[in-house]
């Protein structure tokens, strides 16, 4: 006789589910130089944040644009293994759509930078004079 389905409401199953995704993440960080780019980057503003006493929806819009970083970094890496694991014979197409995730990152990145200028270049100015 077969084994019941274990119900995904369970709680071993969502915490199963936690595990696989601390492991991702930690696969992310572990085997991603760009993840650790973006990551001291992101620590770095979070420290001039403190400095320059960044109010509560400043601080918000911070964590946003650092979230927005990260989360595609990490989808980009994930299309880049899906196709690593896909295309043996460097298909065309396939570098096409690593390429457009691989662009995605680079909007992210540079809305956050132009963001963290219209954030902190203000106070820094005004510590200036």
């Amino acid at each position: 006789m077969k084994e019941p389905l274990k119900s995904k409401a369970s709680l071993r199953y969502q915490l199963a589910s936690f595990r696989y995704a601390g492991a991702g993440i930690r696969f992310f960080f572990i085997t991603g130089i760009k993840a650790r780019i973006h990551t001291a980057c992101g620590l770095c503003a979070f420290i001039l944040a403190i400095i320059l006493n960044l109010s509560a929806l400043e601080w918000l819009v911070l964590l946003i644009l650092v979230a927005i970083v990260l989360l595609t970094e990490i989808i980009n890496t994930a299309i880049e293994k899906i196709g690593d694991c896909t295309d043996k014979t460097h298909d065309r197409e396939v570098g096409l759509i690593k390429d457009l995730s691989a662009g995605a990152v680079l909007i992210a990145a540079t809305t956050a930078f132009l963001g963290g200028l219209l954030l902190f270049v203000p106070k820094l100015l005004v510590l200036w004079k």
